[in-house]
């Protein structure tokens, strides 16, 4: 059966931590017109403000979901069993 260990799903890795890049990017930023993402047909009305701590461990969990990524796609999951 095809599909790899985890048939693939590891993928939804990508999403998740473009997703949160796309949250620290954006925090802070007062949204006005020439921000609102019209691209897609769609209008990004999100405003963050988380403080500075949050952020901080946002970004550590980027580069924890981008290590986990890499050991799912990898066969390396037998080191760490």
């Amino acid at each position: 059966m095809s599909g790899g260990h985890f048939d693939y799903k590891q993928y939804f890795f990508t999403d998740i931590y473009e997703e949160v890049e796309n949250i620290i990017s954006k925090n802070g930023i007062n949204k006005n017109l020439d921000l609102i993402n019209t691209d897609n047909n769609s209008i990004d009305w999100y405003v963050y403000d988380f403080p500075n701590e949050v952020i901080e461990k946002f970004k550590e969990g980027v580069e924890l979901i981008k290590k986990a990524q890499i050991l799912c796609t990898s066969n390396r999951l037998a080191f760490i069993w």
